[in-house]
């Protein structure tokens, strides 16, 4: 039976951790005697210990932390670190540590942490790239249809620019470009590019409709509708006959952005998970 007095008759050579920048205990320590003499001693610390990290695929980084235990007292005996637990992952953790990548040999413990990226892949990014998605569908819409246009592709491009805003609050600075800063512009860009696209559009059609005669009107193909309706009304429906579909400036600028920015964007966002996220989504299954 344990008491106060032989419980210090309990040899328990201190641990020392030597690249430990702050070391706590979390709990009391805690005493185990088996019936074959042996005695199990839990001691429960937190450690604080540099670690090797690069942000450049920032928040798609891996960290790597090593930790080297020491002990002074020569009658100590090491013995290989055989069972490493680590606790369930949630959403919690900013952190997650990486079983297959975990190494120990009889002094020190290595581990390899992978970022949680479930916020900042739901949060940030699936909502940016739909919003970059959404800014194109002024490409779709009526040339002449300028309130529609300008609206969507202002929404857009300003909802986006927020949301960096708000993000670069948590985003770590550094003299070098990050993943997230390369993300940031693309999508920035891309969204201002489709508002340009949209401002032109309209501004060209808006100058083509001033310099036509106030007392015609036009459909969006360029064609006199006054005209086109009292030759409709005058001609049989069996000889009514299709109208050719003018191809307008506008128009044209349409048909390019509908092909060209979704290649483009398409693009980037391959270069980017293939050079940025691959790693880390092996990592991650």
């Amino acid at each position: 039976m344990l008491n106060l007095f032989t419980v210090n008759y309990i040899w328990n050579p201190v641990l020392n951790v030597d690249n430990a920048i702050a070391f706590t205990s979390v709990s009391k320590d805690s005493i185990r005697v088996y019936s074959n003499g042996l005695v199990e001693y839990v001691n429960r610390i937190k450690l604080t210990v540099p670690s090797e990290h690069n942000l450049k695929k920032f928040p798609f980084e891996t960290r790597n932390c090593t930790i080297h235990f020491t002990n002074d007292d020569s009658r100590a005996i090491w013995s290989k670190i055989i069972n490493i637990k680590f606790p369930k992952e949630d959403s919690i953790s900013q952190w997650i540590p990486i079983k297959s990548e975990t190494i120990s040999n009889y002094h020190n413990l290595r581990l390899r942490m992978r970022r949680s990226i479930t916020t900042w892949l739901y949060t940030y990014f699936l909502t940016t790239f739909l919003l970059v998605f959404v800014s194109w569908l002024p490409a779709w819409m009526n040339t002449r249809a300028q309130i529609p246009r300008i609206s969507v592709g202002a929404i857009c491009f300003f909802s986006i620019l927020v949301l960096v805003l708000s993000k670069s609050s948590s985003i770590p600075s550094t003299p070098y470009l990050k993943a997230i800063d390369l993300w940031n512009l693309a999508i920035c860009g891309f969204s201002f590019l489709s508002f340009l696209h949209s401002a032109i559009v309209i501004s060209h059609s808006s100058t083509t409709s001033k310099s036509s005669r106030r007392n015609r009107s036009f459909d969006d193909d360029g064609c006199d509708t006054a005209e086109k309706h009292h030759w409709i009304s005058e001609t049989p429906y069996y000889a009514q006959l299709s109208q050719p579909n003018y191809l307008t400036t506008p128009k044209i600028c349409d048909y390019i952005f509908r092909f060209v920015a979704p290649i483009c964007f398409g693009t980037f966002v391959a270069f980017f998970v293939y050079v940025y996220s691959a790693e880390f989504w092996k990592l991650y299954a």
